[in-house]
């Protein structure tokens, strides 16, 4: 199945790139038939569903964005959660017609795998604990993880899109700003606090408003996390210092372990989140009116 879906995922998300980067908003008018014709085939294959859907949602995002629509922020955010909802709908919809669990198939493949293996039966005994204890956990936060898959995958394009049309942004053809720039709107700061305490106040009671203040929270945690990243980027640049050192900074913290990692991501979410305020980049530093008359 893997080896029908990559090129026609790769496809779809050239096609959809190139229609909406040369014809704009008409585009739409031939890409809408093929979102609903892969919704036909492959709304029950979730797999299928989530890969093509999204290659679709994210080759037209990046076609506004190349095409000069929107900027790179709103590019990542717009895929990333339009590709969230879609693959969060389709995971619902199938386990409420078919009575199917993608979680559920997935550990009885894991366990399967389990079985055959050359671990003892207290390790496997163990491990299967485990995985019974994550399921409920990881359910909670389905929408989270569709929505973090969705912007990895839409950072990457992005990358490799700009790596092909290398010549027309030095040449000026376009214009992109990276995410030293990457800014959330104020009043999304509210959303957070609100989140927290949702969280906080719902508990374990009420599973719907803890499940939705919880992937709230996560979003935006990630998303204040990558203006962290971006307010690091644009003093590297102030500094003339290699870009390289930004990633290369983020895989050596992954290196540490998964609890330099979370500690490191909090701290940044943070930081990210202090930037209203702080406004380290003075971006909302208002610039003064030029001198008109002679002295």
């Amino acid at each position: 199945m893997l080896v029908l879906i990559l090129p026609v995922g790769i496809t779809l998300l050239a096609a959809s790139f190139y229609a909406v980067y040369r014809k704009g908003f008409y585009a739409l008018g031939g890409i809408v038939p093929v979102c609903a014709v892969v919704a036909y085939k492959t709304v029950f294959i979730h797999d299928a569903f989530v890969f093509l859907a999204s290659s679709i949602v994210i080759g037209s995002c990046a076609g506004f964005m190349f095409g000069g629509k929107i900027n790179l922020q709103r590019f990542l955010i717009a895929a990333a959660l339009s590709c969230a909802f879609l693959s969060y709908g389709d995971y619902l919809l199938i386990g409420k017609v078919s009575h199917e669990d993608y979680l559920m198939q997935s550990k009885a493949q894991a366990i399967e795998l389990l079985g055959s293996s050359s671990l003892s039966d207290a390790e496997k005994a163990s491990f299967s604990e485990k995985m019974n204890e994550a399921i409920p956990i990881v359910k909670s936060i389905m929408p989270f993880y569709y929505f973090l898959s969705a912007f990895f995958w839409s950072s990457f394009v992005y990358m490799t899109i700009r790596l092909f049309m290398r010549r027309k942004i030095v040449s000026g053809g376009i214009t992109i700003r990276g995410i030293e720039l990457f800014r959330m709107n104020d009043y999304l700061i509210f959303a957070l606090i609100g989140s927290i305490a949702a969280l906080l106040a719902a508990g374990s009671r009420n599973k719907i408003v803890y499940a939705a203040s919880l992937n709230t929270l996560l979003i935006l945690a990630t998303l204040y996390l990558v203006q962290a990243l971006g307010v690091m980027k644009f003093f590297l640049a102030k500094k003339r210092l290699p870009s390289a050192l930004l990633p290369a900074t983020v895989i050596f913290i992954l290196l540490l372990g998964i609890e330099a990692t979370f500690f490191t991501a909090m701290l940044l979410a943070g930081c990210g989140a202090l930037d209203l305020w702080a406004d380290f980049r003075k971006l909302n530093t208002p610039v003064p009116p030029a001198k008109s008359g002679t002295d």
